[in-house]
């Protein structure tokens, strides 16, 4: 007898589901051509490699931050730091997703760019770094990070 599927996990393979079934609908909208979809498809990718790099950075900056705020003994100065860190790679990492987004949106005619803006405002409610075909406006397909916070 075979094992039975495995029950999502935080409803995340919904959500994956979601997301792609978006894409897709996104992208026969914007009648995206076949040569299209690979230059995206490989951006997407390659953004999402990078990104794993990054919100291991910042991870790693902020449980360093919070080693040196337990520290007791921690000089403000190497706090104030640490502190500095964490925000230079936040800020990293948002210029990496500004240059993702842009590359993605070169991509496309000017016309799909057109037909893009009149899509997004029919959809008000979504966050519009979700909107390009083969998108992933945080570079992941993860759950947020187990202590809640974001990178």
């Amino acid at each position: 007898r075979g094992a039975a599927p495995m029950a999502p996990r935080h409803g995340m393979k919904m959500k994956q589901a979601g997301r792609g079934a978006m894409r897709m609908e996104m992208a026969a909208k914007l009648e995206i051509t076949e040569e299209q979809e690979t230059k995206m498809e490989k951006l997407r990718t390659d953004f999402q490699l990078l990104m794993v790099d990054q919100q291991a950075k910042v991870r790693k900056a902020k449980i360093q931050l919070r080693v040196l705020m337990r520290d007791d003994k921690a000089a403000a100065n190497a706090v104030e730091s640490q502190m500095d860190q964490v925000a230079k790679v936040r800020v990293e990492s948002a210029k990496l997703r500004y240059r993702h987004h842009a590359e993605m949106q070169s991509v496309l005619s000017d016309k799909q760019k057109e037909m893009l803006k009149e899509l997004r405002k029919e959809r008000p409610g979504e966050r519009h770094g979700t909107m390009l075909p083969y998108d992933d406006e945080d570079g992941d397909d993860e759950a947020p990070e187990p202590d809640g916070e974001e990178g």
